[in-house]
């Protein structure tokens, strides 16, 4: 019977060059970071604290006010801790970029970056202190905290991240799919290199054997 090859494996996409995916992260986080920091310098500008201004009837509008916590006011009294915390996501986002060759993962760590860093830059100049800052939220809709468009890079680059980790695809390009079927073949290819050395031992005093009963 003769046996027909096993079809080679489709090969998968080679991942984006490092250096691209950075500066794809890089895009990301300063497009966020200025569109957040011009919205908000437009809100106080033109804005009084506590006004409301309505875009859609019922949907959306606008209502300045400075959120010394998290979202819903959460941590009012502990704004350095948050402070700390959006130094530190940024600091980890930035060495995390330096392994990242996928673009979808760029994308979805530039959004975060930039989000942090808007909300960063808050907390360290705006009043009442360096630190302690009050962020300008802005963002208005029915039965929900009023946010700013750093926090909507946050979530859209976390839900990114999420979804991405869900259907596998790595930081590096692969898919740990991909990574756990190399495991399998190359514990496959080392079975049979065992089997194939332990069939020749077993052979070697077989023949031996056959040999010295000739002999005899």
């Amino acid at each position: 019977m003769s046996e027909h090859p096993e079809a080679p494996a489709e090969a998968a996409p080679p991942p984006a060059p490092r250096r691209g995916a950075v500066w794809l992260a890089a895009a990301a986080a300063v497009l966020v970071y200025a569109l957040d920091q011009l919205t908000k310098w437009w809100v106080v500008s033109t804005m009084e604290l506590g006004q409301v201004v309505p875009v859609v009837d019922g949907l959306l509008w606008w209502q300045f006010i400075r959120n010394p916590g998290a979202a819903f006011s959460l941590g009012e009294s502990i704004t350095w801790v948050f402070t700390l915390v959006m130094a530190v996501v940024s600091v980890v986002i930035v060495l995390v970029l330096r392994r990242v060759r996928s673009a979808a993962w760029a994308l979805a760590l530039g959004l975060v970056l930039g989000g942090a860093l808007g909300n960063l830059t808050d907390r360290l100049l705006r009043e009442p202190g360096f630190g302690v800052g009050h962020v300008v939220d802005f963002i208005a809709v029915p039965r929900f905290a009023i946010f700013n468009l750093a926090d909507c890079g946050v979530v859209t680059g976390v839900s990114l991240i999420v979804l991405l980790t869900l259907l596998g695809r790595e930081p590096d390009g692969t898919r740990s799919r991909d990574r756990d079927g190399d495991r399998d073949r190359d514990g496959a290819r080392d079975g049979a290199g065992n089997s194939a050395g332990t069939g020749e031992q077993d052979a070697a005093p077989a023949a031996e054997r056959r040999e010295g009963d000739h002999r005899g």
